[in-house]
């Protein structure tokens, strides 16, 4: 039989929210024993349905990017304010620390990862982290698409279960840049613990030598101008000189003035091309000196620690919320008997 719930006691002039809150404290006042049973029931099948699902295992670690600041850094406020443009007065790094999370979730970065080779806890060698997934994936599906685009292929094309697979692994590493203290922090989690520090230690070392290429590209083209230049340069010093030596060799004995006229002119010759020679070996080492010097540093605070304690699932939070869950159902099937 259904249970009627007595509302008789609200004021005619309730509105409508007042008499549904007040509907709703009476029908659970009513029907504790049921709520709280079902809720009860609700999270030990919650809990015992979390020992079905795969446990996983977080890697953490924590990296301090030290960059090059522009020496204006400390009037680029001020000089904005008075409508100065310094963007073009000294330099900066092209990457921002806080971009840094953005670098490691690419699929750039997920084809790097899954291109590296493996070892599970149990000692298993995997060619490559695409392996070791395909292994463990039950439908044993073949990433064509990804083999593909680990090929360095210029325009990538996956398939649905390729563009899951990399958006499963993106979700799986966690980052967060700590503006306040400059600190990167980066977590992978996986099945295999083994597997989730190898893994976070690539995408620290695939950081690192992304953010170099990137710094030293920079001056990479200037420093491969001047030293095609410096060839050149090299050549024409050859020449001067053999041409000053072959004119003496031929006009040892001669006394002429003019003869001296065309030697003098020959050694001007040398002398120039010597001294443009070694301005441009001059300029070619600080170049690649800059290019050095430019290069960020990424200093690794807390290395990557294979975890021996699983972070997931947490079977405390699936009974919470799997009572919840059932206690709240229960609360809407009864309203919805006792509103009929």
């Amino acid at each position: 039989m259904k249970e009627d719930i007595n509302v008789t006691n609200v004021a005619p002039e309730a509105d409508v929210l007042e008499r549904s809150v007040l509907f709703i404290v009476q029908l659970i006042k009513k029907n504790l024993k049921k709520i709280f049973f079902a809720g009860f029931l609700g999270g030990v099948l919650s809990f015992a349905g979390s020992y079905l699902l795969p446990k996983k295992y977080t890697s953490k670690a924590e990296i301090l990017p030290e960059y090059k600041e522009s020496r204006f850094s400390g009037f680029s406020s001020l000089a904005n304010l008075a409508g100065i443009d310094m963007a073009n007065t000294s330099e900066s790094d092209a990457i921002r620390p806080d971009l840094y999370p953005n670098i490691l979730l690419s699929t750039p970065t997920i084809l790097y990862l899954l291109n590296q080779p493996v070892q599970t806890v149990n000692k298993e060698k995997f060619a490559s982290f695409l392996a070791y997934l395909e292994k463990a994936n039950e439908k044993k599906t073949v990433y064509s698409g990804i083999s593909t685009a680990l090929k360095q292929a210029s325009i990538l094309n996956f398939n649905k279960d390729e563009v899951t697979l990399i958006k499963s692994i993106k979700s799986s590493i966690t980052t967060n840049f700590d503006k306040k203290t400059g600190i990167i922090y980066i977590s992978v989690e996986m099945r295999d613990p083994v597997v989730a520090a190898e893994i976070l230690s690539y995408s620290i070392q695939y950081l690192k030598d992304f953010v170099s290429d990137y710094r030293s590209n920079k001056k990479h083209d200037q420093s491969v101008f001047i030293k095609s230049r410096v060839d050149e340069a090299t050549a024409q010093l050859k020449n001067a000189e053999y041409a000053l030596q072959r004119y003496r060799d031929n006009n040892r004995n001669v006394i002429m003035n003019v003869a001296k006229i065309e030697e003098q002119k020959l050694q001007s010759n040398y002398m120039h091309a010597q001294s443009l020679r070694n301005d441009l070996l001059n300029q070619l080492e600080k170049t690649v000196l800059a290019e050095k010097q430019g290069q960020p540093i990424i200093q690794v605070l807390e290395p990557p620690v294979i975890s021996t304690i699983k972070s997931s699932p947490s079977r405390i939070i699936f009974a919470i919320a799997g009572a919840f869950l059932v206690g709240l159902i229960t609360v809407i099937v009864l309203a919805i008997k006792n509103n009929n």
